[in-house]
């Protein structure tokens, strides 16, 4: 009983949450998509219509230092207009 006491205590406490906003850059400055006319270092004229990439293991750095790492989490981020 002091089992299942514990258990329904756990389940009602509050999850935390975490949220992250990307901001994708183009030589340290901000873009929105679509970016148009971007220069490449070579001089070359790109567009960018989309961005899709992969996030995996997390390092989340609290205030004391101390790093938390999600060794089995992934997301796939698919950034567009």
């Amino acid at each position: 009983m002091k089992l299942l006491a514990a258990l329904l205590l756990l389940c009602s406490l509050p999850a935390a949450a975490l949220n992250l906003q990307l901001d994708f850059r183009w030589h340290d400055k901000p873009i929105s998509l679509p970016a148009k006319d971007l220069i490449t270092p070579s001089g070359e004229k790109i567009d960018i219509t989309r961005l899709d990439f992969l996030l995996n293991q997390p390092h989340l750095t609290l205030a004391s230092g101390r790093t938390l790492t999600a060794s089995q989490w992934h997301a796939y981020v698919q950034g567009e207009s």
